[in-house]
């Protein structure tokens, strides 16, 4: 399945997932050195997200923790209120 179908899907874990696959074959490819830490940093952040997502999708405690955090507003250095986009 191509990423823009799985994209076109709404299924975000689902194209967390292709988008991990697709970095990974593009690292792994890449023959440019300017390239490969941008890709390897994309390539974190994406796991770091399918991890929450995963762990926030599951019924164990920490999973719960997760949910909770999810839906509470965030505060910056100034103190304002941000609220986190609830997928």
């Amino acid at each position: 399945m191509s990423l823009a179908t799985i994209v076109e899907s709404n299924d975000n874990l689902a194209m967390l997932r292709a988008l991990r696959r697709k970095l990974a074959e593009t690292i792994d490819t890449t023959t440019s050195a300017r390239d490969l830490p941008a890709l390897c940093r994309q390539l974190q952040s994406v796991s770091e997200r399918i991890t929450e997502l995963e762990a926030q999708q599951s019924d164990d405690p920490i999973g719960e923790i997760l949910k909770e955090r999810s839906r509470r507003p965030l505060r910056d250095s100034n103190r304002k209120t941000i609220y986190q986009d609830n997928e």
